[in-house]
């Protein structure tokens, strides 16, 4: 099996290099010049609101005050001109990420815009996708995402390995009453379809974590640091100890390297596993004016996400279609 990751990994790392890193070189240029722009324009404007504080605080003339006030606002319509980093950012995604994605057999990024008109010819339904989702998420009965009335998109993988679907959703749920909004998640959420049934609800949730429903037994495992870290609940305790093995608590790890995490709530119900990660930010950071497109790093952390993913679905065997 290690092989034939390793064959996966081989044939990426060519892709990069013949296909991808050509195209990054392209965006870096602009990224150089919108940096240093931005870096120039921030020091002029600094530069221009401390003669503005001088003639002001000072016995100056009006029609002094007045000029001086001239360089401050031309600097700050040419700050407010330059491109947004979300601008750019798309704008690289947009051209990289199905390259990034052609490394893997069915793998497809998704963009959370929903009235992108570059998507008009694509017969992915972006609205379907989020609506089940979004029903799909609050029936996992994770404490993030029951509660929250708020759910806002963003980078999105689908994919599928030995006939196992897969998602990579990376979102903001948030509890909201129209005059204040509480966010309870924030991080990037893995859905694997099991291809098998499972019969209970399973959840796996970090020790300063609370249940929020009654019909659920908390089972001890026999695994003692695991049990200092999370709790596990289930309505079937033979089928949770059936899934929450000690290979999987390393699958589950490897998962959480991968990922740059060190928290993790799991659930399994239905034909599904949930695994959330929170309090995460820039998870996909792709295309930012701080950070170069050259730099290997960005592209193999993405690599090394989808691997450890599929080792998941390999560790289950999920292409067989039986029960649990």
């Amino acid at each position: 099996m290690d092989k034939e990751y390793s064959e996966i990994i081989k044939t990426a790392k060519e892709k990069y290099k013949y296909r991808i890193l050509p195209r990054c070189r392209n965006f870096e240029q602009e990224r150089i010049y919108i940096q240093n722009r931005a870096y120039i324009l921030t020091t002029v404007f600094i530069f221009s609101l401390a003669i503005v504080l001088f003639f002001v605080l000072n016995d100056f003339s009006s029609k002094a005050k007045i000029i001086s006030f001239l360089p401050f606002l031309i600097t700050s319509l040419l700050t407010g001109a330059l491109p947004k980093k979300k601008d750019f950012e798309r704008r690289v995604k947009k051209e990289i990420m199905p390259y990034f994605c052609s490394c893997f057999d069915n793998l497809k990024w998704v963009s959370s815009d929903l009235y992108d008109k570059s998507d008009a010819k694509s017969d992915f339904d972006k609205k379907e996708f989020f609506n089940t989702a979004r029903k799909m998420l609050k029936k996992s009965r994770l404490p993030y995402f029951f509660s929250s009335t708020v759910f806002e998109w963003d980078d999105v993988f689908v994919g599928c390995y030995r006939e196992a679907d897969f998602e990579i959703i990376e979102l903001l749920s948030s509890t909201s009453d129209g005059k204040r909004s509480i966010i309870n998640f924030s991080g990037v959420v893995i859905k694997i379809d099991f291809n098998k049934v499972i019969k209970a609800h399973t959840m796996i949730l970090p020790k300063d974590e609370s249940l929020l429903f009654s019909d659920f037994k908390k089972i001890i495992l026999e695994d003692v640091e695991f049990n200092k870290k999370y709790s596990v609940y289930s309505n079937d305790e033979i089928e949770a100890r059936y899934l929450i093995t000690s290979a999987f608590m390393d699958r589950l790890n490897n998962l959480k390297t991968a990922f740059n995490t060190n928290k993790a709530a799991c659930a399994f119900y239905d034909k599904y596993l949930l695994i959330a990660f929170n309090k995460m930010q820039d998870i996909f950071e792709f295309g930012t004016f701080n950070k170069s497109l050259l730099d290997y790093d960005i592209f193999s952390k993405l690599l090394r996400e989808i691997i450890s993913i599929y080792k998941m679905i390999d560790y289950f065997k999920l292409t067989d279609k039986t029960k649990i």
